[in-house]
């Protein structure tokens, strides 16, 4: 027999019954599977946008209405409805039609000032390592904004194909027998293999086609787990973050990704699952999304006096193909024609415009969206 030095052995887990794990998308407004690519079972609950500039997060509503920012006022964490929504003005608390979008907004304002730079920088960093395969990588406002986020909710299950194994010794049966005296229902000893919990690893940082950035446990936005490694203050997914059980019944994660790619569940003992949103579900809200920016001081017409709108789009902007500037700044409201085109008057629009005065001091938000239409200004002082 042998008698020399002994040293413990790593055993991959195993499930010798025919087993399952079962990775769906749940229904953003109700905890319900989804199937098909009907808008009507959409998993997506809202998206948020990482806006660098400002130091905020932007949060849209599913089919992509801007509902405003969570950002850092007065060295304290505020929530600032969006310029494009004026009846909204004032607005202290999220108004999303989705309520584990307004929960999950609600649970950031609530972490504090000193949390949401760390988030910012975790999303950033998480974003840089997504690269989709057979995608176009924009180049505008790189730096500026980061890429529109969805927030998801996902459901992991451990299912068998039959009942749990059993103990099949004598003693067991013996003890199944007496335990079954006077019951309804028996009950068979399985020496709790069934509530034995696996490990499940949601996403992956080397994979550049997985678009998972982080997650929330069930439905608690308290704690974000994020797929990179980010500061003390927002810990990192590892092997054992995410377990299931065939007895312990599903989990729920509410994700934050890039729709883009896939989201991987990778066990080592099922095969890798994996899961996509069909870009159908999320075209039209990528085409509404808009991101705005503080813009101040800048020159206006003023008030009675016929004025174009001034020109505010930087150079890098400017140039950048298909997209659309709106500059907010009150309620009164003109527009200055396409380069090239007509205006009420049947004169040709001129490429540039000067503000004729007197001018008034103003500031606002500037808004780019998709398509590059035409500049609106409504002038305040």
């Amino acid at each position: 027999m042998y008698s020399g030095p002994s040293a413990g052995a790593f055993m991959p887990p195993r499930i010798s019954q025919p087993a399952l794990l079962r990775f769906n998308w749940l229904a953003a407004n109700g905890d319900v599977i989804t199937s098909g690519t009907q808008p009507t079972s959409t998993p997506i609950c809202g998206w948020v946008v990482p806006n660098y500039l400002d130091v905020s997060l932007m949060a849209y509503d599913a089919d992509g209405a801007a509902l405003g920012s969570v950002a850092r006022v007065d060295d304290q964490i505020k929530w600032l409805a969006a310029p494009t929504r004026p009846n909204a003005f004032g607005e202290t608390d999220p108004a999303a039609k989705n309520g584990h979008l307004n929960n999950f907004l609600n649970a950031l304002i609530a972490k504090g000032k000193d949390y949401l730079i760390p988030f910012l920088d975790t999303l950033n960093q998480g974003s840089s390592s997504i690269h989709p395969l057979q995608q176009a990588q924009t180049a505008q406002l790189p730096v500026l904004v980061g890429q529109p986020l969805a927030l998801v909710r996902t459901r992991l299950e451990l299912n068998l194909m039959a009942p749990a194994a059993i103990n099949n010794n004598w003693a067991a049966f013996q003890q199944d027998v007496k335990d079954s005296i006077g019951k309804s229902t028996t009950s068979r000893t399985t020496n709790g293999h069934d509530a034995v919990r696996f490990p499940v690893l949601v996403g992956s940082v080397e994979d550049a086609d997985d678009g998972l950035l982080g997650f929330y446990l069930n439905s608690s936005f308290d704690t974000f787990h994020s797929i990179v490694v980010a500061g003390a203050d927002i810990p990192t997914r590892t092997i054992g973050t995410v377990t299931v059980s065939v007895a312990g019944g599903p989990v729920e994660l509410s994700m934050l990704i890039d729709p883009r790619c896939d989201i991987h569940a990778t066990t080592g003992y099922m095969p890798t699952q994996s899961l996509r949103i069909p870009i159908e579900m999320f075209r039209a809200a990528f085409d509404n999304i808009a991101v705005t920016f503080l813009t101040a001081p800048i020159l206006v017409a003023a008030a009675g006096r016929k004025r174009h709108a001034v020109d505010l789009a930087p150079p890098a902007v400017a140039r950048a193909a298909e997209r659309q500037l709106v500059v907010a700044l009150g309620q009164r409201r003109e527009r200055r024609p396409p380069h090239g085109r007509a205006d009420k008057t049947g004169r040709p629009a001129q490429a540039e415009r000067s503000v004729r005065r007197p001018a008034v001091c103003a500031e606002g938000r500037l808004a780019v969206a998709e398509r590059i239409r035409e500049v609106d200004t409504m002038g305040c002082v």
